[in-house]
């Protein structure tokens, strides 16, 4: 660990360890988290699709202890991130990228990133911004507030914050996370002041490269990817909690030389390129990435004009 990671963690952390409302069994119930519809069935092994609006979630029941080593420090090194810690530059690079979009609709005010892992968008935002994060790792928690953020950690639904306290909230790569997602989006809206704008980037199961794909699609690996959303489902969800998408666009990425190798490597199994991605030198080069499969939104929400009597 950098020592500038290795602060206590203050009291913005629970001093009992990681709460568990991210841990809890993944969409055991049969009803559509966008719709309602009772109506479901298997898309692929492991995963269902509502008949009516089509959203895809894995069908899984785990235990909830589970979930949250799921989400432990092997998350951001040889698990989903091949070392998340070693791409800082990249990984800024699309932060800065996601701000400049940010600021076309807030330039200034309070801003909350679920999902702020390191704290490093959380740098790049807080030249503009009144920045605050939610964490569910520990250790990337005490790193972002060794980094002088206020950031909390534990499940997002556990963490008490008031009704439209932000006029920011940014959740980068994190909705397809969510089990329950319903819940979390509807908490989200109650956050965002009016006028206030929701930023999230997600991948979108609706693109061709998905299609094509099919199950062997990159995205498709839960337990840790649980909810799969098109734009269709992303824009239906948001309207139902008074959100209003004003902007919709595919994503560009950099992403490191060396994580690319490795996903390649390990989809179609070349132990050579596995290897090499363990040269930490091509962790810092990086590569600009767009299979046309992931998307950023902007949503806001209305101000409400009242009609003096």
């Amino acid at each position: 660990m950098n020592a500038e990671c290795a602060a206590e963690v203050d009291e913005q952390v629970d001093p009992s360890g990681v709460r568990l409302s991210e841990a809890s069994s993944l969409s055991k119930t049969p009803v559509c988290a966008v719709c309602g519809s009772k109506d479901s069935g298997e898309l692929y092994q492991g995963l269902r699709r509502c008949g009516i609006c089509t959203f895809v979630w894995a069908d899984l029941n785990i235990d909830p202890l589970k979930m949250v080593e799921l989400y432990g420090d092997n998350y951001f090194a040889d698990g989903e991130y091949l070392n998340y810690r070693c791409e800082e530059a990249i990984l800024k690079l699309n932060f800065e990228k996601s701000l400049r979009r940010i600021r076309q609709y807030a330039n200034g005010g309070t801003l909350l990133e679920v999902g702020s892992a390191y704290g490093y968008f959380l740098d790049v935002a807080r030249t503009y911004f009144a920045v605050s994060g939610i964490e569910l790792n520990k250790s990337a928690a005490t790193c972002a507030i060794s980094r002088g953020h206020k950031v909390y950690q534990g499940g997002f639904l556990d963490v008490n914050l008031p009704d439209e306290s932000f006029d920011v909230v940014v959740c980068l790569a994190t909705l397809e996370h969510f089990p329950e997602p319903d819940r979390y989006i509807e908490k989200i809206a109650r956050l965002v002041k009016p006028g206030g704008v929701f930023y999230f980037s997600t991948c979108d199961m609706g693109s061709w490269f998905a299609r094509v794909s099919g199950r062997k699609w990159r995205v498709i690996h839960p337990p840790t990817h649980v909810s799969y959303w098109s734009v269709k489902t992303l824009t239906r969800i948001l309207a139902r909690f008074n959100l209003g998408v004003v902007e919709c666009k595919r994503l560009w990425e950099y992403r490191s030389l060396a994580s690319l190798l490795h996903l390649v490597g390990v989809r179609l199994r070349i132990t050579l390129l596995q290897r090499l991605s363990k040269w930490h030198v091509l962790s810092r080069i990086p590569f600009p990435f767009n299979l046309g499969d992931a998307v950023f939104i902007a949503a806001v929400k209305p101000v409400v004009h009242r009609v003096a009597r």
